[in-house]
C-alpha cells in the first residue's frame, strides 16, 4: 500500500471554530497563505480573528541596522497595499487583535484613518500601531507623524465607537501624535483596558490618570514624549510604570499606586534630573520588586545621588549612555540598598573607555545570583560582584546588537572581537569553580544584513 495514500488530513476535518482559533496565532501573512492548501482553506482565512500586521523580524532588523530610507520608500507601498487588501477581504463581524508596524507618517494618514475605522466596528481587544518614525532620523529624514483626524476622533467619540472600544484590553500607539485630551478619553471609555502604551507624541503635554479611569490598568508607559510636562497617576491596580522623559521642568504625581512593583525612569539630563526622578518616586521605592534607570552620562560633573532604601528590590537594571566610562562603583549605594536583590544587569553604550581600574569595596551580598552586561563590560563593577556576592552563579556578557534575530547571520567586527577579549580578562580573575561565565553569541557587522 502506498504509504501516502493512507495518510488522513485530520486538521482539515476539524470544525471551523477550531481552525479559526488556530489561524489566529499566526501573523496576517502566514494566515493567507494557507489558502492554497485546498478548496475547504481557500477562503478560511478570511474569518481570522487575529489580524497581525508584522513584519518578518529579518526585514525590520534590516531596516533597523541600515537605517535605509530607500528600503522604506520601497516597501512602504507594498505593505501599505497588503493591509488595505486584508481588509477588504476580511469577513469576520469581530477580530480580537489589529496591529501594523511598519515606518508610516502623515503621507500615509487616509489609509491608517481607514484601518482605524474598520478597527472600530470590529469589537477589538487588543490594539497595537506602531509607525516608529525613529528609524528613519538615522538616514537624515524624518517623516512628520500621523496625527488622529478629526473624523477618527468624532467616531471615537460617537456611541458606536464608544460601544466598540469599550473591550480593549490593551492599547499601543507609538508614534502617533495624540494629545492627552485622546489618550484620557481611552482611559475613561474602555473599562477593561489593562495595558496603556504611548509613544514618540509630541502633542503629548499632560496626562491625567484618575481613580474613575483606571480600575483595571496594570501597565502604564510614557516613553520619548519629550513635550510632556505634567503626569498626575491614581491607578489603584497599576503594577508596571515606564517613563522615560524625566527632564528639569516635568511634574510627575503618582497620588495613588499601592500595587506598583515594576518601574522605568529615563532621564533627560545631569544630576537634578535623577534626583529629581527618583524624589517623584519616593514613597515607592520601598515596594518595589524591579527597578531600571534609563541614563545619559555625558557630563564628568555627573554625581550619583544615595541610593532610598529598596528593601523588596529583586531586579535592578542600569541602562547607561555615555562618552567616557564612568566609574560605576559610585551606583553600588543601590545595590546595597537592596539585601534581596538577585538580579543585576547593566546595557552601556560607551564612546570610549577610562585608562585606570579603581579596587572595588568590600560590601557582602547574601542574594545576587545573576549579573548580567549587555554591550559592553565594566571590569570594575564585575570584579565588585565576583569579591562580594557570595551566593553569585553566573555571569552573563551579552554582546549581540540592539536588534537580534535567528534568522541574520552577522559576521564578526572589532568591536565583538575587543569584547571577546575582555570577557577572556574577566575569566582569569574568576575563582576556579562556583561561578559560570557566559557569553552569547557576538553578532555585530550590520552590513551584512540583506532584505529578502
Amino acid at each position: 500500500m502506498n504509504n501516502y495514500a493512507a495518510v488522513e488530513d485530520w486538521i482539515s476535518q476539524l470544525p471551523d471554530e477550531i481552525l479559526i482559533k488556530i489561524l489566529s496565532l499566526l501573523r496576517y501573512a502566514e494566515v493567507a497563505r494557507t489558502c492554497v492548501l485546498s478548496k475547504r482553506w481557500k477562503y478560511l482565512w478570511t474569518f481570522a480573528k487575529c489580524l497581525n500586521f508584522d513584519v518578518p523580524t529579518n526585514k525590520l532588523i534590516a531596516i533597523k541596522y541600515r537605517y535605509s530610507e530607500k528600503l522604506i520608500k520601497r516597501d512602504r507601498p507594498k505593505y501599505v497595499n497588503w493591509v488595505n487588501r486584508a481588509l477588504q477581504l476580511h469577513m469576520c463581524s469581530d477580530v480580537t487583535e489589529f496591529i501594523v508596524s511598519f515606518p508610516l507618517g502623515s503621507r500615509n494618514s487616509c489609509d491608517i484613518d481607514k484601518w482605524l475605522m474598520f478597527v472600530m466596528g470590529k469589537r477589538v481587544e487588543r490594539l497595537e500601531v506602531d509607525l516608529f518614525p525613529d528609524i528613519c532620523q538615522y538616514s537624515g529624514h524624518t517623516p512628520s507623524l500621523y496625527t488622529f483626524s478629526d473624523e477618527v476622533y468624532s467616531i471615537f467619540k460617537s456611541p458606536c465607537g464608544l460601544s466598540s472600544i469599550k473591550s480593549l484590553t490593551q492599547l499601543t500607539l507609538k508614534f502617533v501624535n495624540l494629545p492627552g485630551e485622546v489618550v484620557e478619553h481611552f482611559l475613561s471609555n474602555c473599562p477593561v483596558l489593562e495595558r496603556l502604551c504611548v509613544w514618540g507624541s509630541k502633542l503629548l503635554v499632560t496626562l491625567k490618570v484618575d481613580s474613575s479611569s483606571s480600575r483595571c490598568l496594570r501597565f502604564l508607559e510614557i516613553s520619548t514624549c519629550y513635550n510632556i510636562e505634567y503626569v498626575d497617576i491614581y491607578a489603584p491596580n497599576l503594577v508596571s510604570f515606564i517613563f522615560t522623559g524625566m527632564r528639569q521642568g516635568v511634574q510627575v504625581l503618582v497620588r495613588h499606586a499601592p500595587a506598583l512593583s515594576d518601574l522605568t525612569i529615563g532621564i533627560i539630563g545631569g544630576s537634578g534630573q535623577l534626583y529629581h526622578g527618583i524624589s517623584a518616586f519616593s514613597s515607592y521605592f520601598s515596594q518595589l520588586e524591579s527597578l531600571t534607570l534609563r541614563l545619559s552620562l555625558f557630563s564628568w560633573e555627573f554625581e550619583v545621588p544615595n541610593s532610598p532604601e529598596l528593601p523588596n528590590l529583586k531586579k535592578l537594571t542600569l541602562d547607561v549612555s555615555a562618552k567616557e566610562l564612568h566609574s560605576f562603583l559610585d551606583w553600588t549605594s543601590f545595590i546595597e540598598r537592596s539585601p534581596l536583590l538577585q538580579r543585576f544587569t547593566m546595557k552601556l553604550r560607551l564612546k570610549r573607555e577610562r585608562g585606570y581600574i579603581r579596587v572595588p569595596h568590600k560590601c557582602v551580598h547574601k542574594c545576587l545570583k545573576v549579573v548580567e552586561f549587555v554591550r559592553n563590560i565594566d571590569l570594575e563593577l564585575a570584579m565588585y560582584f565576583i569579591q562580594n556576592a557570595v551566593a553569585l552563579e553566573k555571569i552573563v556578557v551579552d554582546c549581540r546588537p540592539q536588534f537580534s534575530s535567528p534568522q541574520v547571520v552577522f559576521t564578526e567586527d572589532e568591536r565583538s572581537m575587543y569584547l571577546r577579549k575582555r570577557v577572556e580578562e574577566l575569566r582569569t580573575q574568576l575563582p576556579h569553580d562556583g561561578i559560570n561565565l557566559v557569553t552569547l553569541p557576538c553578532i555585530q557587522d550590520p552590513t551584512c544584513l540583506r532584505l529578502k
